[in-house]
């Protein structure tokens, strides 16, 4: 190889830990068939620490010149064609799971024009100095993406509200410094503002068309292909009813009205409160009670809001009227019906319909489960009942006798043979757990893939693609295939490995054969090894790697337990 460029230590620092580590991903890279393409080449780097310096190697024999002794609109040019590489390099790395996803910028980063070298008349680039910056320039700076700008950049801006939907005829202003561009937004919630210079900060505004809300946004052009903004066009409204002794008023009926709810129904239930949403607006809601007293009104508000209502409970009748609270003073001719469930536990906020003699009756029990009719109990007479609960239609009916002032009305269990099936099933796991070891054996003949070796993996699997020296973390429950890329030299691999404290099986192919498994460990299972297995959870595994047709070797790890954790690490060819 040809030494291009030399660079010293103390003038650059490396993005990564150390030095070290750009020689290593240089190594990785390689094994990975990613170094070179689109004429594209990044440099061999040879790190010389006594010397104090960086030795940077090329495959390529052309003769090469620092991209700032090129005119501007070459560099453009250039730079245009690095942008398409950084982007597929992106893409290549990506495939490597146990990866970050700063890898492929922090890999880009380079200090200045001079770490880029050309050959115009072939259109070769190579880089030096990539993954290092100048040691006094700040970390974030020198990105390539950065470095080569591409002059304009066209503006779409995308409105749309909190369940991604477009906004449209909306009026949005877009101001640059003393200059303002204006555009309505389409059907699908775009508008367009043509183009400007990346890195040209910008700010886009409006009054929101149905609530009159200024909005304002600030944006960086940095080339992307739309500038979202998303508003909340909705709001949760909640009303908290209380009575004057500030408790909660439960299983009343309310009424809210808007331009949107007319009149619509709502329910205190047992918690005294109800929500609603409603669209962001400059109109007022209104909250009424049964006798259509307007009780609160507001003005629908931009956020999620909670408005809190106090009752006068003064008057008995009153309290009838606002949800049957409480009932009128006892009579006696008023009979007074319970409702409870198969444990005598009262059925609050119940609405049962009644009928009696011809006469039809609508009532909602309160927080005793009770109702109160009022009847004349002088003669003996048929009450007719009906309700809903569970989704279920029930009705039954009573003969009422002369005198007597209370009924308790017991509501039948719904499938009472279902409660005794279910006691009879968390007694069996109870005693499994307990006793019987039922779910405790960590190796249960049940798993199907606990007695054989994995099937050679086919061509067409959805299989994981790592590199070598790299660790590998846990897939979890099942079967985790990754195909790891050895390069295209011969020689011993070794794999350490460790299955933590829940067994797990490890399996390496090669072109559809087995090299080496765990089935090898002293102690195992059924191949399994780790937990409580004499196999113990840590060993490793050797393997002679001679390169034939494929450059990678697969792994295969199955998970015994969704609870699973594994790891491993599998060097590269010696």
């Amino acid at each position: 190889m040809k030494v291009i460029h030399t660079s010293r230590l103390s003038e650059v620092k490396s993005v990564f830990n150390s030095e070290a580590d750009n020689v290593q991903y240089y190594n990785v890279l390689k094994n990975s068939n990613c170094l070179k393409f689109y004429n594209v080449e990044l440099a061999k780097p040879i790190v010389r620490k006594s010397k104090g310096e960086i030795i940077w190697q090329s495959d390529t024999v052309l003769e090469l010149k620092s991209l700032s002794e090129l005119p501007e609109n070459q560099r453009i040019k250039y730079g245009e064609h690095l942008e398409k590489f950084f982007k597929n390099f992106q893409t290549r790395v990506s495939r490597f799971s146990n990866i970050s996803k700063d890898f492929a910028k922090n890999v880009m980063e380079i200090p200045d024009w001079n770490s880029v070298l050309v050959n115009e008349d072939q259109d070769y680039i190579v880089i030096v100095n990539w993954g290092f910056l100048e040691d006094k320039f700040n970390r974030k700076e020198g990105i390539i993406e950065t470095l080569f700008p591409i002059p304009d950049q066209s503006i779409l801006v995308r409105l749309i509200n909190e369940n991604d939907e477009p906004i449209v005829n909306q009026n949005i202003d877009l101001v640059i410094s003393d200059t303002q561009r204006s555009d309505y937004t389409n059907s699908n919630g775009y508008a367009r503002f043509g183009t400007l210079i990346r890195g040209k900060s910008f700010n886009i505004k409006f009054n929101h068309k149905a609530s009159g809300k200024l909005y304002a946004f600030d944006f960086v052009c940095d080339g992307r292909q739309e500038y979202v903004v998303q508003i909340k066009e909705k709001v949760l409204i909640k009303i908290i009813v209380k009575d004057r002794n500030g408790s909660p008023l439960e299983n009343t009926d309310f009424f809210v009205n808007t331009p949107i709810l007319n009149d619509e129904k709502f329910n205190t239930r047992q918690l005294g409160h109800f929500k609603f949403n409603h669209k962001v607006s400059n109109d007022f809601f209104e909250i009424k009670d049964e006798e259509n007293k307007i009780l609160l009104r507001e003005k629908i508000p931009f956020e999620d809001s909670t408005f809190i209502i106090e009752c006068d409970d003064n008057q008995d009748s009153k309290e009838e009227a606002i949800g049957h609270i409480e009932y009128v003073e006892q009579k006696d001719d008023n009979v007074k019906f319970i409702f409870v469930n198969a444990f005598k536990k009262p059925l609050k906020g119940l609405s049962v319909d009644f009928n009696c003699k011809g006469n039809s009756y609508k009532r909602s029990t309160n927080n005793r489960g009770e109702v109160v009719l009022a009847l004349n109990n002088d003669t003996s007479d048929q009450l007719d009942f009906s309700f809903r609960r569970y989704r279920e239609f029930w009705d039954g009916s009573l003969d009422l006798s002369p005198g007597v002032n209370n009924y308790v009305i017991k509501s039948k269990p719904l499938f009472p043979w279902l409660w005794w099936l279910l006691i009879l099933i968390l007694f069996i796991l109870l005693w499994c757990c307990a006793i019987g070891d039922c779910f405790c054996n960590e190796l249960s003949n049940t798993n199907p893939n606990a007695n054989n070796y994995s099937k050679p993996i086919q061509d067409d699997e959805d299989v994981l693609v790592s590199a070598c020296d790299i660790q590998t973390n846990s897939g979890g429950h099942g079967i985790t295939k990754t195909k790891h890329v050895l390069g295209d030299d011969s020689g011993e691999v070794e794999l350490l490995y460790n299955m933590e404290n829940i067994p797990d099986k490890l399996e390496v192919f090669y072109q559809g054969k087995l090299l080496t498994s765990t089935f090898e460990i002293s102690g195992n299972k059924n191949g399994y090894v780790g937990g409580r297995l004499s196999s113990g959870p840590k060993a490793r595994l050797r393997f002679k790697y001679n390169k034939d047709m494929d450059d990678f070797v697969t792994v295969v790890v199955t998970g015994y337990d969704e609870n699973t954790s594994w790891e491993y690490l599998i060097s590269c060819p010696k």
